[in-house]
């Protein structure tokens, strides 16, 4: 009962404070998004962060509210297609990257921090990156190590972030240690230094999406997005130009791809400065707030008219 009484305050606060639109950023709190915007009779934005089904569209309400933010073209198709979602509801906003924060390594700095920290010698450095725990994809990782480090040894993997779920790590380092790989996959644990982390890497391998992808294109590091993605959902990562995409969940199939991306260092170069212009243009702070700002102003520029 107590989630009626913070609606009906919420719904107070807008009419008292004179509030003009309401933005919510999880579809989990709809409810409310929709009790004080209705209440005051003003517009309201959903953000949605990932793709979800019929199902769950109905039951959170997404499709009453005014304006409905896709952070990806994946989410927009799947908003469309799955979830029913009216498509002149539909605006793709693209979650946003600091430049300043997130940049390629400086060459003037004191060396990469990975190879300084592990000792990695002269390979190629391929990370992943996220809370440990199965939805992460750190064991498929492990087997697509696997696979490379059969046809060549200028490969380190490593798995980045934090541990959270600890029998899925005891698994993780079963792998390991059963296809004797400890010497060339290694955990880091949890980083605070994320973005010097990303840009020591020469490749970044995504099985489960995640904004640490377009982190890791304004660092100019390639991205190799498999499993979660397939190429009419993906505008940011184009294969072979901004990044590598492999649709299929097939081990093999991700290794070919990788172990051809860790030989060619150029390739990599390309691809990485590619993603960084790629990210220049569509994933910076000011490009997100200049497109929410005009997505503002359309609908109150509409309900004013609405109201004339």
């Amino acid at each position: 009962m107590t989630r009626y009484r913070d609606a009906a305050r919420l719904s107070r606060l807008v009419r008292q404070e004179g509030v003009s639109l309401v933005h919510s950023s999880d579809f989990q709190f709809t409810e409310y998004l929709l009790r004080s915007a209705c209440s005051a009779g003003i517009p309201s934005v959903l953000h949605i962060r990932a793709p979800i089904d019929r199902r769950t569209a109905e039951k959170y309400r997404c499709a009453d509210a005014t304006a409905v933010i896709a952070i990806s073209r994946r989410v927009e198709l799947r908003l469309g297609q799955r979830a029913a979602t009216p498509p002149e509801k539909i605006v793709l906003i693209h979650d946003a990257v600091d430049p300043n924060l997130f940049r390629p390594r400086d060459p003037r700095s004191n060396g990469n921090i990975l190879r300084r920290q592990y000792h990695t010698g002269d390979t190629a450095l391929v990370g992943i990156v996220g809370r440990v725990e199965p939805v992460k994809e750190q064991l498929g990782f492990i087997r697509i190590a696997h696979e490379v480090l059969r046809n060549t040894d200028k490969a380190t993997f490593f798995i980045i972030g934090q541990i959270k779920n600890v029998s899925y790590y005891a698994q993780l380092v079963r792998e390991i240690r059963q296809n004797g790989l400890a010497e060339r996959v290694r955990f880091t644990g949890h980083r605070v230094d994320i973005p010097e982390v990303l840009a020591a890497l020469d490749v970044l391998v995504s099985l489960s999406g995640g904004s640490v992808r377009y982190e890791a294109m304004m660092c100019g590091v390639p991205v190799l997005c498999a499993w979660s993605r397939r190429p009419e959902e993906s505008s940011s990562i184009r294969h072979m130009e901004t990044g590598f995409l492999v649709p299929e969940r097939d081990i093999e199939a991700v290794s070919r791809v990788l172990l051809d991306v860790v030989a060619d260092g150029p390739l990599r170069q390309r691809v990485g400065a590619n993603g960084r212009t790629w990210a220049q243009a569509h994933l910076t702070h000011t490009t997100l707030v200049r497109d929410t700002q005009n997505l503002y102003d359309r609908l109150l520029r509409e309900w004013r008219s609405g109201k004339a």
